[in-house]
């Protein structure tokens, strides 16, 4: 833990770390109602393919030309934006400027994990449409990079919270008459959603799994870092 939290923060003292933070989630926000887009289109396309109805696609539903195949372009635009973003969360996570950047990191976290969760429910409906069973590249190094680099950090972010190491900082924090901004509380209650978001995202990736020809469940699976527990009672007190 030492390694991964050892304050840089006078390198990059230059940064507010907040609104980088407030930014990614507002723009994870619009890459989700991106994702809910491109996933409606699969479902269009699913009804359109297998109608019942006889009558020409294009009289039935008033268009000039009939979308059957849903184009890639918008799924590789999503992915390659969701690995930026995993980039930049990737390396926040390795790092530690203090104790008022958990509140801002944890947030985005989660906001990520659940707009990955919808970006795979998504490539589930293109499962199901295009009848394909692999992910693409691009996708599955999202998968891969996520459980594999991200998740572990994440994993012990939420152990360092829930430590007793955290819990004897807070005391001591509360004991000076130091001026800050840092409610350990709110952090602390953070983790609850936190764990579910990062649970459901791989929740998401074991029913991808079964779709698909290879098994992208490996990487956490294997991952020890997973491997810790939190005293609830302390975030609910």
């Amino acid at each position: 833990m030492d390694e991964i939290f050892s304050d840089i923060s006078l390198a990059c003292s230059d940064l507010d770390e907040k609104k980088i933070m407030t930014y990614l989630i507002n723009d994870l926000s619009k890459i989700e109602t991106d994702i809910l887009n491109l996933s409606n289109r699969c479902k269009l396309v699913k009804l359109m393919d297998f109608g019942k109805s006889k009558q020409p696609l294009v009289d039935r539903l008033t268009l000039k030309e009939t979308p059957l195949i849903v184009k890639n372009e918008s799924n590789d635009e999503i992915c390659d934006e969701l690995l930026f973003i995993l980039g930049i969360l990737d390396r926040y996570t390795a790092v530690f400027f203090g104790p008022d950047f958990y509140v801002s990191l944890c947030r985005a976290l989660e906001t990520f994990y659940m707009t990955l969760s919808s970006y795979l429910k998504c490539q589930k409906e293109l499962f199901r449409v295009k009848s394909i069973d692999s992910l693409s590249i691009k996708s599955e190094n999202l998968v891969i990079n996520t459980t594999k680099d991200l998740t572990s950090k994440v994993h012990e972010i939420m152990a360092h919270l829930g430590s007793n190491e955290m819990k004897e900082n807070t005391e001591n924090l509360k004991s000076t008459k130091r001026k800050t901004s840092f409610n350990p509380f709110q952090e602390l209650r953070l983790i609850p959603n936190l764990v579910y978001a990062v649970e459901n995202f791989e929740k998401e990736v074991t029913t991808l799994s079964k779709m698909a020809s290879n098994d992208l469940t490996v990487d956490f699976k294997s991952n020890v870092a997973r491997d810790f527990k939190i005293d609830f009672k302390k975030i609910e007190s």
